[in-house]
C-alpha cells in the first residue's frame, strides 16, 4: 500500500494515517472508553473518568476538540441513562474548558470555570427535563466537581511530566 508521507519537523516523517490517528484516539476513542469506567466511593460519590479525556482534548485541540471529546465521553452515559442532555452538558464543559485553555488558564482553573458554565445546564436539564429530585442534585454536583478537580490535577501533573521529558 502506497501512503503519502507528511513531513513533521525534527521528529521524522509520518504517514497521513499516523497523523490522523492521534486526534482520533484522543478525541473519540479515549473519552468513549473512559466513560465506561465509574468508581463508587464509600461516601456515595461516583468518580467519572472521561473528564480527563475532555481536558486533554481541550488543551491539545482547543474549544472544538474539547467539545468533540465531551460529546464522545458522554455518548455511552447518555445511552445507558436514556438522557441525551448529558451530551449537551459535556459539550458545554469541553468547549468552555478549551476556551479557557486558549486564554492561558491552568487546567484546574479552566475546569472549574468550565464547570461553572456547565452548572446551569446541568441543573436545568436534570431537574426540569429529566425530573431528578432536588435532593439528588447536590450529591451529583459534588460528585462531578470532585471528579473534575481530580482529573484537572492529574492533567496538571501530566503536563509537568511532558515538559520535563520534552527536550
Amino acid at each position: 500500500m502506497n501512503s503519502r508521507i507528511i513531513p513533521c519537523g525534527i521528529y521524522g516523517k509520518q504517514t497521513w494515517q499516523d497523523t490522523l490517528f492521534s486526534p482520533f484516539l484522543i478525541l473519540l476513542f479515549l473519552p468513549l472508553a473512559l466513560s465506561l469506567i465509574q468508581v463508587s466511593t464509600p461516601w456515595g460519590i461516583h468518580l467519572h473518568f472521561f473528564q480527563i479525556a475532555i481536558l486533554f482534548g481541550a488543551y491539545f485541540y482547543g474549544p472544538v476538540g474539547g467539545g468533540i471529546a465531551g460529546a464522545a465521553g458522554a455518548f455511552a452515559g447518555a445511552l445507558i441513562l436514556s438522557n441525551p442532555y448529558i451530551i449537551v452538558g459535556n459539550v458545554i464543559l469541553g468547549t468552555a474548558a478549551g476556551y479557557f485553555a486558549r486564554l492561558g488558564f491552568r487546567p484546574i482553573f479552566a475546569m472549574w470555570s468550565a464547570f461553572l458554565i456547565q452548572l446551569p445546564w446541568l441543573i436545568l436539564s436534570d431537574y426540569c427535563f429529566m425530573g431528578l429530585s432536588a435532593t439528588f442534585l447536590p450529591g451529583l454536583i459534588v460528585s462531578l466537581f470532585l471528579s473534575n478537580t481530580l482529573w484537572a490535577l492529574v492533567v496538571t501533573f501530566a503536563f509537568r511530566l511532558f515538559r520535563r521529558y520534552d527536550a
